[in-house]
């Protein structure tokens, strides 16, 4: 780690991505050459996201469940020595229409700002996030990135210097699940109607395709892989790249 710091000017970034249901942490040496070498990777189910489709609010005792999550990714930012800290927000915080008085809580009682993204700006992070180590294998060709979130899910499609289609829908893990799956196993009814909800906000949907590598991300994805090999725990190298 040294000898890459010498060479070239390294900056230590911390990330952190408050999403509907998992608030995820990298910290990671940035090169500028543009290798990024992970330090470390945290994640935290805090379910930011619980009830903010049908009530529009996050509710305060949400917020201290989160507060806590961040403040401990603070620390371990600090003790591994990162020089940045940077957080941003996604679908709870932009559909939330008290997002403005949780970010200002944030601020006042840990000094964390954190920005929220567009579905678009969602898109565009995970898209390029996604390829990044695939384009160093294909300078040529396409690619897909399907984010399926607990709020939203983004569709992307490009080469591996440009988007060409993106698309944010507001479908997401717990957004239906809170929606429609009131008991559990579900009501025929009930998946029938996820479903109509699923092909309604897709049915505009026309990414570029062609003979794109398309790669899917995030935690309902990497479930079901898990699920298909029949981890009992989840194993992350396990399920990177798992076709």
């Amino acid at each position: 780690m040294d000898r890459i710091r010498t060479a070239t000017h390294v900056k230590r970034i911390a990330s952190i991505d408050i999403g509907t249901n998992t608030i995820l942490m990298l910290v990671a040496d940035v090169a500028s050459d543009g290798r990024v070498t992970v330090v470390r990777d945290e994640h935290s189910i805090a379910r930011l996201g619980r009830g903010v489709d049908s009530a529009r609010r996050i509710v305060p005792e949400t917020v201290d469940r989160v507060m806590g999550v961040l403040r401990s990714y603070l620390e371990i930012a600090r003790t591994a020595g990162a020089e940045r800290v940077v957080a941003c927000g996604t679908s709870a915080l932009r559909d939330a229409a008290n997002r403005d008085e949780v970010l200002q809580s944030i601020r006042d009682r840990i000094g964390m700002d954190v920005r929220i993204l567009s579905g678009d700006e969602e898109a565009h992070l995970t898209y390029f996030g996604t390829i990044s180590p695939l384009k160093q294998e294909a300078t040529q060709g396409a690619f897909g990135v399907i984010d399926i979130g607990g709020g939203s899910t983004e569709i992307t499609s490009g080469t591996p210097d440009r988007i060409l289609y993106r698309r944010s829908c507001d479908v997401g893990s717990v957004r239906l699940t809170e929606r429609w799956w009131k008991i559990y196993p579900p009501l025929e009814e009930s998946v029938a109607a996820a479903k109509k909800d699923i092909h309604r906000a897709f049915r505009d949907v026309r990414p570029d395709t062609g003979s794109a590598t398309w790669v899917g991300v995030a935690g309902t994805l990497t479930t079901c892989a898990a699920i298909d090999l029949k981890l009992e725990q989840f194993d992350r190298t396990a399920v990177d790249g798992y076709i």
